[in-house]
Order: C-alpha cells, then structure tokens, then sequence
C-alpha cells in the first residue's frame, strides 16, 4: 500500500520582514513536486505570500515564547485544518511555537538553526518530539555538537537554496562614468555582527576624500543605535539604510562591493547570497565567512579592525579585474552549492525518512 505523502507546517517569521517572500514561496512549490504538501504559518507577511497563491496562517503572536500557546491555539482550532504530518520550524523566533504545535498534534518536530546562537543563549533542543536539527554547514553542526552534547546525525547540513537569479554579472561590472561605486552590508544587528567596524571604516574613507555610497540593511533591535553611531560620525550624506526586504529586490542589483563585516562565528547568511549573486566580496576572518572565501572566493579582513577593512575595500574598489575574478570563481562554486532544487530534495528526504522511518527487518 501506497504511504500517504506528509503534510508538512512550514513555521515562519514575519517573512516580508525578512525578505522570504519569494524563497518561500518557491520552496513550497518544489516540495509539493517531490510529493510533500506544505503548510506556511507566519507571524507576519502572509498577504504577500498568499497573492503568489501559496496556502498560509498569519498570527503576530506567534513570534512571542508567552504567547506561542496561544496563537497555536488561536491557528488550529478549526477541525478543517488538515492533518499535520509534522512540523518545521525555519525561524530561530518560532521555534517555542513550532514545539507547542508539534505537542498538541503529536507530531514529529524538525526545527533549523540558520546561524550562530549567542554563547550565552540556551539551544532549547530537548523538547518532546524533536526529531532533527537542519544547518546550513558543518562548521554550525560541529560547533552545536559541541555545545549540546548531542549526536552528530541529530544534524542534518542541508544548504539553503538560493535563486541563482539574484543580481547578475552585467550590473555587477564596474561602475559606469559618472555612477558612484556602492559598498553595501546586510545582516542581523547584534555584538557580533561587526555593523560597528563597518561604520567605521565607512568614517575612514570618507575622510580619504573618495566618492563612495554605502548601504546597510538588517534585522533586530540595533538600527536606532547604529544609525546614532552614523549621525555622530557625519555619515548621513553617504549612508543609506535600506529594508531587510531589500534582499528580494534591488540591493544585489546596485552595490558593487559586499562586505560582511562579522567579528564572530557565523554561517553569514547574506555573504552567501553575495557570492551566487556574482558580487565581489570581503569578509572578517573568522569561523564561516573563512570557509566561505576560501580558494580564493572572497577577501578575508582581521576582524574588528576598521583601517584595514577600509584599506581593503578601496584596494579591491582600485582592481576591478581582481574583483571580477574572485566574484566569478565564488559564484561557480556557490550556485551549484546552493542550489534550490538540491535543498527541496534534502528536504523532502528528510520529511518523508521522518514520518515514513525505513522499516529494519530481522
């Protein structure tokens, strides 16, 4: 007899906030072509993913540990919802409520962990029913090993895709007579993010007299402090701060250089996206931006030191050839890496291994 194909609930962030929209979208389309019916429940964003005809639950509560209870109960109430086959928490924020849902139904539970959690944070991985861990690459897996003294399989390295689409190698070329070059860094504000040491090596070359934009995007708590910090050093007039969402629309299309300023270890979600993009890259050295620009992908900065990430940006501004060749070399190597189609069949492996386990005969 034939198994049921699973009924999966994709748990999200807000999502527009995060520029997901259309990585979403596209991943639900591709699991149900490999037999996997996803269902998307988001604290946020669900109009923009329903107008690209994808099934989704909204609940702004669902972001917030004291009140996922709630929104779990408020969502799933109705006797119409379908049968869950399990639950997937994508967001590190959702991931109390992805626990409460997967107990209520009795369900198994997958939960990712996309980046580094803070050394002083709790993993929060023993909870019923919690069946694997995705990451995005080794180094995360065996740096969670380490700090969770679970087993190694528990972890599952599944590469995130990535539209290969984002950004092209014409828009990436340099700078047309009379247009500005752009340097642009996006990513979580927190103490390890670096947004600091950006800003001031952004203060440097501006005081070296270049005609240089810059652009910032991100997520957290951290803007109003950063663009304080900005004001103070006079960066106004040369400092953009854009959306997250930006990250689905023109920041891969206008900046010229990428800089993913981190001082701690880090899978560098947005580097990745830099290097399939084609944008020449530099990174601070340190666990997952090194691997990342490894082979000659990227350059590697000492981390928190902003005159030599300002020398480095305008030495690889002055080497456009330079630049070119390392973008091309990183885009070959990640494309294939993060491919989309590659992530939904892992995905969808691990759905259908995780509801259907493989039977052991005697």
């Amino acid at each position: 007899m034939a198994e049921a194909p699973p009924t999966v609930a994709l748990l999200a962030g807000h999502i527009s906030h995060r520029g997901e929209v259309r990585r979403l979208a596209q991943l639900v389309d591709r699991l149900a072509h490999r037999s996997v019916a996803a269902l998307v429940i988001c604290a946020g964003g669900a109009a923009d993913l329903r107008e690209l005809g994808v099934p989704v639950l909204e609940d702004p509560w669902l972001h917030r540990p004291w009140l996922s209870r709630l929104a779990v109960r408020r969502l799933l109430i109705d006797d119409s919802d379908p049968r869950l086959s399990l639950v997937h928490a994508l967001h590190d924020e959702v991931a109390e409520a992805a626990a409460q849902l997967s107990a209520t139904r009795s369900v198994p539970l997958i939960r990712t962990i996309e980046d580094d959690p803070p050394t002083d944070a709790s993993l929060r991985l023993h909870v019923p029913h919690l069946a694997a861990v995705v990451v995005p690459d080794e180094g995360l897996r065996r740096r969670l090993v380490d700090r969770s003294f679970l087993a190694e399989d528990f972890f599952r390295v599944i590469p995130p895709g990535i539209d290969p689409g984002i950004g092209s190698r014409a828009e990436h070329d340099p700078p047309a007579s009379g247009r500005l070059p752009v340097i642009g860094a996006i990513g979580r504000f927190g103490p390890a993010s670096g947004f600091e040491t950006f800003l001031d090596a952004i203060f440097r070359i501006v005081e070296s007299g270049r005609d240089i934009e810059f652009l910032i995007g991100g997520l957290g708590p951290g803007e109003p402090r950063l663009r304080r910090r900005a004001q103070r050093l006079e960066l106004t007039a040369r400092l953009t701060f854009a959306p997250p969402a930006a990250l689905e629309s023109a920041f891969w299309r206008v900046i010229t250089l990428y800089v993913h300023p981190a001082t701690g270890a880090t899978t560098a979600p947005a580097l990745r996206s830099a290097l399939v993009s084609g944008t020449p890259s530099l990174a601070g050295d340190v666990p997952g931006p090194r691997s990342l620009l490894a082979d000659g992908r990227g350059v590697l900065v000492p981390p928190a030191d902003p005159s030599r990430l300002a020398a480095a940006i305008l030495e690889l501004l002055d080497q456009p050839l330079r630049a070119r060749s390392l973008a091309d070399q990183a885009r070959s190597w990640a494309v294939p890496r993060f491919d989309p189609d590659r992530e939904a069949d892992a995905l969808a492996g691990l759905y259908h291994a995780t509801v259907h386990p493989p039977r052991h005969h005697r």
